[in-house]
């Protein structure tokens, strides 16, 4: 071999290297059939600041409709936790929300246990946040019947506040951002009176709020 053989080998071999290193980094904790969780955050926003922000819309809308914010809220109820950024209560019953200020692009669907963040060349995985969500409902929904509530309607609502986040999910999902979260707020069944003792609903949940007594 010429010395310009040598040459050419040394270099697709450090080619293939540089490449394998990339696939190897490319892949850390964004398989998601290894069913692990990261320990890091996707990045994005402080949580509390876009958490903040929406329940500021949300007491503006309640002062006109007669509704009420209450929040953090932590509830436990059937051996089960749940817990919202804000309660939303209401004529209509109640909308428990919780917020995440994650950017970049998230991809996900119902049934996958890990969902996945993409942002600045960098890929994380995450719990399905929807799996936790639908938990804290029905720890919700458990308190308000065991208060006598029986028939009171519970909703939930899960929004991504991050301007600068782009959501590839499918649409049937119950995920909003800061724009859908407001225009699901003007749907009429959140208008329609089904004759909630909003002062009840209230007192039941703050009265089982851990997050208040801490």
């Amino acid at each position: 071999m010429t010395t310009n053989d040598y040459i050419q080998l040394m270099i697709c071999f450090v080619c293939v290297g540089a490449f394998l290193y990339m696939f190897i980094r490319w892949n850390q904790g964004s398989n998601p059939a290894d069913g692990k969780s990261s320990d890091r955050t996707p990045a994005g926003e402080d949580k509390a600041v876009g958490a903040a922000k929406l329940r500021r819309k949300a007491e503006t809308w309640a002062r006109t409709h007669d509704a009420k914010v209450i929040g953090p809220v932590s509830l436990n109820w059937g051996g089960k936790e749940g817990s919202f950024d804000f309660v939303l209560v209401g004529w209509f019953g109640a909308l428990g929300v919780n917020c995440l200020g994650y950017g970049g692009t998230i991809y996900g669907t119902a049934d996958e246990k890990q969902w996945l963040q993409e942002k600045n060349g960098a890929r994380l995985q995450f719990d399905n946040p929807l799996e936790a969500q639908t938990t804290s409902a029905r720890v919700l929904r458990g308190v308000l019947m065991d208060g006598g509530l029986r028939g009171m309607d519970v909703e939930s609502a899960l929004v991504f506040t991050s301007p600068a986040v782009e959501l590839s999910l499918p649409r049937r999902l119950n995920y909003y951002s800061n724009e859908t979260f407001a225009a699901l707020l003007k749907e009429s069944r959140f208008a329609a009176d089904k004759g909630v003792d909003v002062e009840k609903a209230c007192q039941l949940i703050e009265a089982a709020n851990t997050a208040a007594k801490q």
